[in-house]
């Protein structure tokens, strides 16, 4: 939805700021694979994210699953 302009200009080569939206109620991605290399995605201010079942709302720890 949304890209920094640091990002847009490639100004800085090491991260990018992107805003997207997504949904809560389905599992979300840990890494994206992209031109042959795979790339960690870190969710900003998602601060009860499962690295399990990649689910918001609890940690691993405490996952159900």
């Amino acid at each position: 939805m949304k890209v920094d302009l640091t990002t847009f200009n490639i100004t800085q080569g090491r991260f990018a700021w992107v805003c997207i939206e997504i949904s809560l109620d389905e599992p979300v991605a840990g890494r994206l694979w992209f031109r042959n290399v795979w790339f960690k995605i870190e969710y900003e201010g998602l601060h009860l994210l499962c690295s399990e079942c990649g689910r918001y709302g609890h940690l691993a720890r405490d996952c159900p699953n």
